[in-house]
């Protein structure tokens, strides 16, 4: 069975989804963000298996606190986050956008981006994140799909979606570390650039099921 199963990695826009510095300006601007605040920053729908009150949890524990946490998605948690944030004490510096249309920039204007699912079939805002270019902290494999391709402190760190302080010590290491964050942003990016576009993945898709596609001379001639 296995000889029949072939793993195909989603494609990322990675046009759309670029390192933008005028991006990154425009969106802090917008904002309001200090131009020294480092952001943290979490994408998807607020509920149970999106698992924001860990990231929450997390960055309330980081010193210093020179960071501001965004995070973009609507859903039924959003007020049970926003009172830990108050519980917390990190409200002042957590933000909840709800839902953007511009996400490239949104990326753009972020430093890392966490993700700590405990269920996710796959993770394409993780690829988003990664084409930007963004050092990226995400639960593992078996919590995430996208993950089990990922190499810890290669192209991302992994931390435990159980464990806010894992998280907190990897956002910590980030924030500390430029140069490792520089190095996973660009291994990143690199992986994004690997993964293909989407018309070549349909083509695999196609090749796998045993179609051939038309070439593109062939429909411009039918």
């Amino acid at each position: 069975i296995d000889s029949k199963i072939e793993v195909l990695p989603t494609p990322v826009d990675v046009a759309r989804f670029g390192p933008s510095l005028e991006r990154r300006q425009q969106i802090r601007r917008e904002l309001g963000i200090a131009e020294d605040a480092r952001v943290i920053l979490g994408v998807g729908r607020l509920q149970w298996n999106k698992n924001y009150g860990n990231l929450v949890r997390a960055v309330a524990r980081l010193q210093p606190r020179n960071w501001c946490l965004l995070i973009v998605g609507q859903g039924e948690e959003r007020r049970e986050l926003e009172e830990l944030a108050r519980t917390l004490h990190v409200d002042d510096r957590t933000r909840f956008l709800g839902n953007r249309a511009d996400m490239e920039s949104v990326y753009a204007g972020a430093h890392i981006f966490g993700h700590p699912a405990v269920l996710e079939a796959y993770g394409n805002v993780i690829l988003e994140a990664m084409a930007i270019g963004l050092p990226c902290v995400v639960s593992p494999g078996e919590y995430i799909g996208i993950s089990s391709q990922l190499s810890h402190g290669v192209n991302a760190l992994l931390a435990n979606p159980r464990d806010p302080q894992d998280w907190s010590d990897k956002i910590g290491r980030l924030l500390a570390d430029p140069g490792l964050a520089e190095r996973l942003g660009r291994e990143a990016r690199s992986f994004c650039e690997q993964c293909g576009s989407w018309p070549s993945f349909a083509d695999d898709v196609l090749r796998g099921l045993g179609i051939r596609r038309p070439n593109r001379e062939s429909e411009q001639n039918s």
